[in-house]
């Protein structure tokens, strides 16, 4: 067993960055979704194994040297957020800076390589004591995470679309529900961020869109609009069974995954084509038919590597993310050559922060995309990301049209809006909101562009809660009743304790 300890302590602390970062995004994240992470990390801890024994010779030397080497890749983005936040709210530390805690940590490891290579002794103690700390470590994390899943509650029913009548029409067409996030109205865009979004809106229009332009979104977050707008209802009732307190967001991200709207369609022959977003609720879908990324990455372990060394090179989430938005708008166009009725599903997160692209495209310098503070307060990157969205959009909506035999329907709808009046990042306590925060929050943009269908069963105020009442009313005989169109605010704080703000967003 002495002979083996070398090699187990290692693993241990290859797979603890995992579990304790699962640990603290529990409420947001399946377990399912760390299974890319413990894979790659052992196998990169088991080549590092390799490497040492071949270099060292001495197993138990090499698994120290190994351990230490994964404490301190592994470590380095935890330290340096410290010294950020440390830097930023007291200035008691000097400016954060990649060079300096790489030097530090060069020498940690030049100083723990030196000490083991010259140590004379087996060091079958130091390897005891390292194995122990692993699995305390470990032991924490599971102990963490036991207690929240003893006491989770993610039972949720919401009603089926039973609908007896409905048909499957002869000519099926195919869907694109595209999400926008943080895609501001144009009322917002022109009185708070000072931007004309008329010329965008009119080429849809010219295009054969319809313009909801006194469209809320029903939510303020993600999450909560996503499984709301896609299950064709609304989702207040889920604090009864979290609590109203609860931040658990589990119940509301199995809503999106598991939705009615997909069930409804795959009952009528669709297919359900899903594209990565890299946010934690649309990431992936284990229920599409096929499920489109950029690469083998999910966002967990994007996350995760962020924490690592590798930060110190490449900001790899962002990096990733712009390649997965041009990833998603190139194969929303091609989506087309995919055989049979599609429901082709997108969320792209822009021209929500990081603001990754100019208004031509172009790369945006890290000096001009501070993440002091509320992002959302960068008015400038907001509206630059935002033209280069609406030309991507414009050019998108042509090839998607020009290609498909058949007209398609084509949705594009944001999540929710910018929050630039907010005082921080996070959405604040409700008492403090004002009409005009409000109005900033939940003003969206909402287009439809349905095929055949009179505009008549559209209207200005449509909210995404009726989006696929009305697609279904339209083209499949369905008879299901409009909701009355009404809007909740909550904080992040506690998400599922929700206002009522309809009244509010009128004035």
């Amino acid at each position: 067993m002495t002979n083996k300890i070398p090699y187990i302590h290692p693993f241990l602390f290859a797979v603890f960055p995992v579990l304790y970062r699962y640990s603290f995004n529990i409420e947001k994240i399946s377990f399912s979704d760390t299974y890319t992470s413990f894979i790659i990390f052992f196998l990169f801890t088991a080549i590092l194994l390799l490497i040492s024994k071949f270099i060292f010779r001495n197993s138990q030397k090499g698994g120290i040297i190994v351990s230490l080497f994964l404490l301190l890749f592994f470590s380095y983005g935890y330290v340096m957020d410290v010294i950020y936040v440390k830097w930023l709210h007291c200035k008691i530390l000097p400016s954060p800076s990649h060079k300096y805690l790489l030097s530090i940590w060069f020498l940690f490891f030049i100083f723990g390589l030196y000490f083991v290579l010259k140590s004379k002794s087996v060091l079958i103690n130091l390897n005891k004591i390292l194995l122990f700390v692993a699995l305390i470590l470990n032991g924490f994390s599971l102990f963490s995470i036991g207690i929240f899943e003893s006491k989770r509650k993610d039972k949720y029913i919401i009603n089926e679309i039973t609908e007896t009548n409905s048909i499957t029409p002869d000519l099926q067409r195919d869907i694109y529900y595209i999400i926008l996030d943080g895609y501001a109205s144009s009322e917002t865009l022109k009185n708070i961020y000072n931007f004309d979004n008329s010329s965008f809106l009119k080429q849809l229009e010219n295009k054969g869109f319809y313009i909801a332009n006194k469209s809320f979104s029903n939510y303020p977050e993600t999450f909560l609009s996503l499984a709301s707008s896609l299950n064709l209802n609304y989702i207040n009732d889920v604090g009864k069974i979290t609590g109203y307190e609860s931040t658990d967001g589990i119940i509301p991200y199995k809503m999106v995954r598991n939705n009615q709207t997909i069930k409804f369609l795959k009952s009528k022959g669709y297919k359900y084509i899903h594209y990565s977003s890299r946010h934690e609720a649309t990431d992936y879908n284990p229920h599409a038919t096929i499920n489109f990324s950029v690469n083998f990455m999910n966002t967990y372990f994007i996350y995760l590597t962020e924490k690592t060394i590798l930060r110190a090179f490449i900001d790899l989430f962002e990096f990733d993310l712009k390649k997965s938005i041009l990833f998603t708008i190139d194969g929303l166009g091609k989506a087309h050559k995919i055989k049979g009725p599609k429901f082709i599903f997108a969320h792209i997160v822009s021209p929500h922060f990081p603001y990754l692209f100019g208004k031509n495209g172009e790369t945006v310098s890290r000096e001009k995309t501070s993440r002091d503070g509320n992002c959302w307060k960068q008015k400038e990157n907001y509206i630059n990301q935002l033209q280069f969205v609406n030309k991507k959009i414009l050019n998108l909506v042509d090839e998607i049209i020009s290609n498909s035999e058949t007209l398609p329907v084509i949705i594009i709808q944001a999540d929710h809006g910018p929050g630039s009046k907010f005082e921080k990042l996070s959405l604040c306590q409700t008492d403090s909101v004002t009409n005009t925060m409000l109005k900033e929050r939940m003003g969206i943009i909402n287009a439809y562009f349905l095929p055949e269908i009179c505009d008549a069963n559209l209207y200005d105020s449509i909210s995404p809660i009726n989006t696929f009442r009305v697609i279904f009313n339209s083209y499949f005989n369905t008879h299901l009743e409009l909701l009355e169109d009404r809007c909740f605010f909550s904080t992040y704080e506690a998400p599922y304790k929700f206002v009522d703000v309809t009244e509010a967003l009128k004035k």
